[in-house]
């Protein structure tokens, strides 16, 4: 699961910069599910989720397609541009031993996020109308819908083939 924040937007250059937070962790086993660098289907649920109401994105974009990993492979392109990570902090974690397995979302924060993994994403829409909604300071938390908790183990998620786990 991700924690997401809006760090930015600029309509004129239709572009997002997000900060994705890594808000649940295998403490245990040290791992965790890094979020996919370059996947505008990732981006695109973001951006969908953020705006499914009453919203232009809300509007375009199905529940049944937005959930469709199929869908999102072939059209993502049409609504998500660039996808750039541009930073990363904390990959890997400094401490386990001051992290806990799960975080959520609180008034636009998580609880430790100076110790979270985290990493920052420039994105850029085909249309400012995308983005239009959404405004810096804006979080919320975000399941990897297409990832599963056996995945965890792995390298590389097996069922989405984009997310990164980390041991």
């Amino acid at each position: 699961m991700f924690g997401v924040r809006v760090r930015d937007v600029d309509p004129d250059r239709r572009e997002v910069r997000f900060q994705v937070l890594v808000v649940y962790y295998d403490v245990e086993a040290r791992a965790y599910l890094l979020p996919p660098e370059q996947d505008p289907g990732f981006f695109l649920s973001l951006i969908w989720e953020s705006g499914r109401w009453e919203h232009l994105i809300g509007e375009t974009v199905s529940v049944d397609r937005i959930l469709d990993p199929k869908w999102l492979a072939q059209h993502a392109r049409w609504f998500v541009k660039h996808v750039e990570r541009t930073g990363v902090e904390n990959d890997p974690p400094a401490s386990w031993a001051k992290l806990k397995d799960f975080y959520y979302e609180r008034d636009g924060g998580w609880v430790d996020e100076d110790l979270l993994v985290q990493a920052e994403f420039l994105v850029r829409v085909t249309d400012p109308a995308w983005i239009e909604h959404l405004e810096p300071g804006d979080a919320w938390g975000r399941p990897c819908t297409r990832c599963t908790p056996t995945a965890r183990a792995r390298r590389t998620c097996r069922t989405c083939r984009t997310c990164t786990t980390r041991r």
